[in-house]
């Protein structure tokens, strides 16, 4: 959304953040070595304000920042809690990392310096570092290649994660995984080598969320044996830090490239049927793009047996429209694409470089409305089914009408194509 604007974006940093909060209950620690003055007797302190390492320091923070965001007028989202608006101003919040962004750069300037001061009304107040545009944020490298462009590399973890592994002067390799997919192995050779392999699959896996979707399929497979790996699943876990050695500065590209005259937010979806050999589950991948830059993606295991491909394809696309239906509405409520088109399509859909006057609910409004959703589908019998036809035999068990990609299609929100 910042980027089909054009908008300004500064990051803020806080100082001993956790420590800036203070504590609702009532909690002592024992007191350092060599605290108690000449009689040298132990003492236990009562803490005052939240500490480094107490498990709800970081919801304690997020507590204080969120009353402060409040008094200053900024609303917080329904859909996202970790989202704030305050008329054409955006604030993301994770944590105690904070972007704010906005058309307007003098406006995010005075927002900086009103979170650091405390009046009358804005009694929370923090001590904050402004950091300037948008560059790195939660360890992924932002770099801005025009006024509607950027790229997103996380290389230094790429780096960490094969330091860690011991594999920095590997050789590199063409693709992240090989043909024959992961099992259990349960006659295989034990685990032998010297790194951890939930901590390297912990990496791979930040990795794979953020801008390296090409190994979600493969480090999603390695993140099932991580409670008895066996030195099969190292070798395939070697194989992605070989791929990643010789990709290491690919990027993750942003940018406004429409794939769909008709709808800002697409999906394709996929199967792998009974791509899990162990239990005979099949495999979910799908992809959804905002003017043409993937902002979400996804590959996870089904949670039920599947008889037949079009049977795995069709909660696949039901597991994309959970996904979408959540993006719609996170569009619809809080950033004013107001709610459904014609079903023809005559609406032109351009996201304006300015905010319009009205307002709902405090936040802007677009001048565009919200079309129903495309989801890209390469199976026929599921494009049928999930528009209540394609009956058949091996589909009898399913009820067509419950399912949420049909409740999806019928309500207008989402279409299928193939």
């Amino acid at each position: 959304m910042i980027l089909s604007n054009g908008w300004h974006t500064k990051q803020v940093d806080y100082t001993n953040a956790f420590a800036q909060a203070e504590i609702q209950e009532e909690i002592y620690i024992e007191a350092p070595r060599g605290f108690g003055g000449a009689d040298r007797l132990p003492k236990v302190l009562k803490l005052l304000k939240s500490l480094y390492g107490l498990k709800q320091a970081p919801k304690t923070f997020f507590d204080k920042l969120k009353a402060g965001l409040l008094e200053r007028n900024f609303i917080q989202s329904e859909i996202d809690k970790c989202l704030f608006m305050k008329g054409d101003l955006v604030c993301l919040v994770y944590v105690d990392d904070t972007i704010l962004a906005g058309p307007n750069l003098e406006a995010i300037n005075k927002e900086i310096q009103s979170l650091g001061v405390s009046t009358e009304d804005q009694v929370h107040s923090f001590q904050l570092r402004d950091e300037g545009q948008v560059g790195d944020f939660l360890g992924i490298r932002i770099e801005k290649l025009g006024e509607r462009k950027f790229n997103l590399t996380q290389t230094g973890l790429i780096n960490k994660v094969l330091k860690t592994a011991q594999m920095e002067s590997c050789n590199p390799v063409a693709t992240p995984t090989q043909t024959v997919p992961l099992g259990t192995d349960k006659d295989g050779d034990k685990f032998d080598e010297e790194w951890e392999y939930a901590t390297v699959v912990g990496m791979l896996m930040y990795l794979a969320q953020n801008s390296r979707p090409d190994i979600a399929y493969v480090v999603h497979q390695c993140a099932r044996f991580t409670h008895l790996p066996k030195k099969f699943h190292a070798i395939g876990i070697k194989r992605t830090l070989r791929y990643l050695k010789g990709t290491q500065y690919l990027t993750l590209t942003f940018g406004q490239r429409h794939f769909d005259d008709t709808s800002p937010l697409i999906c394709m979806v996929d199967a792998n049927y009974v791509g899990d050999r162990d239990s005979c589950y099949s495999t979910t991948g799908y992809v959804y793009w905002f003017y043409g830059s993937p902002i979400l993606t996804c590959s996870c295991k089904q949670t039920a047996v599947s008889t037949s491909t079009t049977e795995a394809e069709l909660i696949a696309a039901s597991m994309a429209t959970k996904t979408g239906a959540y993006l719609r509405r996170l569009l619809e409520h809080d950033f004013g694409f107001n709610g459904l088109s014609e079903a023809n399509g005559s609406v032109p859909i351009i996201l304006p470089d300015t905010i319009s006057q009205g307002q709902k609910n405090g936040h802007p409004i677009k001048n565009s409305k919200l079309l129903p959703t495309p989801i890209g589908e390469d199976n026929q019998g599921t494009i049928a089914v999930s528009q209540g036809g394609g009956k058949h035999r091996k589909l009898r068990h399913i009820r067509v009408a419950d399912s949420y990609i049909y409740q999806g299609i019928q309500q207008g929100k989402f279409t299928m194509h193939y």
